[in-house]
Formats: C-alpha cells, sequence, structure tokens
C-alpha cells in the first residue's frame, strides 16, 4: 500500500508538469479555413502533449502531422474557418485566440464558476481505486453544466449533460489507470479538475 502511495504521488507530481505542457497555447497560429497550422518555440512542447483534436467553434480538426516546433490539424467535422485573421482555439483544457497569426489571449483553466460555489465542487472518489463511477458533487446548488473527460494528451474521453441537478455519476469502466481532466462548464465559465484511476 505504502509503494502505491508513493508511486500514485510522483505520478501525480510528473504529470502535473506534464498537464504544464499539455495546456501550453502556441504561440503562433494560422488558418487557411481547412487546416490549422500551429507553430511552438523549440523545446517548449512535445507531439505526446498536444491533444488529438482541437475546436474552432463547433468544427472539429484533428491532428495531421506534427514535430518539435509545429503541428498540423485538418477539418474534421463542421463548417471551415471564415475569419482567417482572428480566431479562437479550444485545446480541450483552454483555449487560445490569434488574431493575424499571433496569440493574443489565452484562458487555460478558470476557477471562476459563475453559476456554482467552486469551493463546494467535489470530484471523487479520487483516486478511483474500485468500482466504476466517479461523482460529482456540485454543492447545495442545482447545475446546468457540460461536463467532458480529457486524457493528459486532450482528447475528449466523455461528454454528458447536466440539468437542473447537485449531483452527478459518470460511468468510467471503460477508462485505463491514469491520470484524466474533468471540465465542467456552463455558458459563462468552466472549471478544470484533475482525478487518478489506479485500480
Amino acid at each position: 500500500m505504502t509503494k502505491n502511495y508513493y508511486a500514485l504521488i510522483l505520478l501525480t507530481v510528473l504529470l502535473s508538469f506534464t498537464q504544464a505542457f499539455a495546456q501550453f497555447c502556441p504561440p503562433n497560429g494560422f488558418s487557411d479555413g481547412t487546416s490549422l497550422y500551429f507553430f511552438y518555440d523549440t523545446g517548449t512542447s512535445l507531439c505526446a502533449e498536444r491533444p488529438i483534436t482541437v475546436y474552432v467553434g463547433t468544427s472539429e480538426f484533428s491532428i495531421v502531422d506534427c514535430d518539435n516546433i509545429s503541428s498540423v490539424y485538418d477539418l474534421n467535422s463542421g463548417d471551415p474557418i471564415v475569419n482567417l485573421n482572428a480566431f479562437t482555439v479550444d485545446f480541450g483544457f483552454g483555449t487560445c485566440e490569434y488574431t493575424n497569426g499571433t496569440l493574443t489571449n489565452e484562458t487555460l483553466s478558470t476557477d471562476s464558476f459563475a453559476d456554482l460555489d467552486k469551493t463546494q465542487l467535489r470530484v471523487f472518489p479520487n483516486p478511483v481505486t474500485t468500482g466504476n463511477r466517479v461523482f460529482v458533487d456540485f454543492g447545495s446548488a442545482n447545475v446546468n453544466v457540460d461536463i467532458t473527460i480529457y486524457s493528459v494528451t486532450g482528447k475528449r474521453i466523455l461528454d454528458t449533460k447536466v440539468a437542473n441537478m447537485n449531483k452527478a455519476a459518470l460511468n468510467v469502466s471503460g477508462l485505463n489507470n491514469g491520470v484524466y481532466m474533468i471540465k465542467i462548464a456552463s455558458n459563462t465559465s468552466s472549471v478544470t479538475r484533475k482525478f487518478v484511476i489506479m485500480k
């Protein structure tokens, strides 16, 4: 048990460091409408830490090429980007806004959540060592939110909607051991929490 506890602490520390890279907005981003091109400073982001899919509005783009300094995403579904000079990309853990190819704003993890008291928000059990469910407790308020679970690489794994409830149960039976991010979003803001599956 002690070995597992120390391994969990080490894994959490390492993945917290990895997560910092996974949430990094590329300093330059361009689009021709059906493809997105991102350029990174050398040594700041590894391909394995970049999301497989990103979103511009409701349009989904999937990664098709990646190296140390760049990533290319092609349109997978939805409409092409209309305004090539100004667009916002959802990387899963936050958004990156680009104007004329340059990063102008990044919102990586917002802890302001207008619809509920974030101090009462709980994700449990954490770590998940038995069972197949993760519970989200919103406190005393009933909320309307979207819940998304992501892998540490930013891949969307599970999406669900919660309507007028103060608790939610998520089936995680299909997930492997590892660290995941759970994003809880309303119309006005979002909050992200980390949880671990270790069976």
